[in-house]
């Protein structure tokens, strides 16, 4: 297998990786009772912690789904403002 070749097995393996972390926290999000689908909250916790990885990856390090609804409602507060 030639260099480039590998190169582009490596890339398709991240994006492909990338794209199954994407759909569990989605799963994750789409099962929390407190996170009504549509809702500003909902869109809230999309935009924060599953559009960008990081904090994707620190939602769903989260031990439980109290925990993440608490982040959820933390950024929403946080963004939203008084």
């Amino acid at each position: 297998m030639s260099s480039r070749s590998t190169q582009t097995t490596a890339a398709q393996m991240r994006v492909a990786n990338e794209e199954a972390a994407s759909n569990a926290a989605f799963d994750v999000r789409n099962n929390m009772e407190q996170v009504v689908p549509g809702s500003e909250l909902y869109n809230c916790a999309g935009q924060e912690f599953l559009a960008n990885k990081n904090n994707r990856g620190f939602f769903m390090r989260a031990p439980n789904n109290q925990v993440r609804y608490d982040m959820i409602l933390y950024a929403f507060n946080k963004f939203s403002g008084p």
